[in-house]
């Protein structure tokens, strides 16, 4: 289990821009979004990966998370729709839960910032 103080602190430290790595390509084929890594989480006998995700002005396609995904967003604004609850508008502080495997586009208006949980696997996206 991580330590909460550690993990408080690298959510703090996370937009410095240093630690970040290229994760998936936008719809455009150009854009792409940047991960980094704050660690994992023990929850209910599994386990979460914990991370900060950042991406430009762009659509961005996800098939899903095998165990599901919970982020909270920290800046910027845009939407994700969510393969069969709708269309939902994002900005700093909203939360969203996506399904287990459930498909789901998130469409940034303005550089989005989110902490993002996540368990399982991740399905491509069709």
């Amino acid at each position: 289990m991580a330590d909460l103080s550690t993990y408080t602190a690298s959510v703090a430290d996370s937009h410095a821009d240093e630690g970040y790595r290229d994760l998936a390509r936008a719809e455009d084929g150009t854009t792409w979004s940047r991960t980094r890594a704050l660690g994992k989480l023990a929850i209910d006998g599994g386990e979460a990966r914990v991370a900060v995700w950042i991406g430009e002005p762009a659509a961005y396609p996800h098939g899903g998370a095998t165990g599901g995904e919970a982020f909270v967003v920290t800046s910027g604004r845009g939407s994700i729709e969510i393969d069969g609850l709708g269309v939902f508008e994002l900005a700093p502080g909203t939360v969203v839960v996506v399904p287990p495997l459930t498909a789901s586009k998130l469409t940034v208006t303005e550089t989005l910032r989110k902490v993002a949980f996540a368990s399982g696997s991740f399905v491509s996206k069709h």
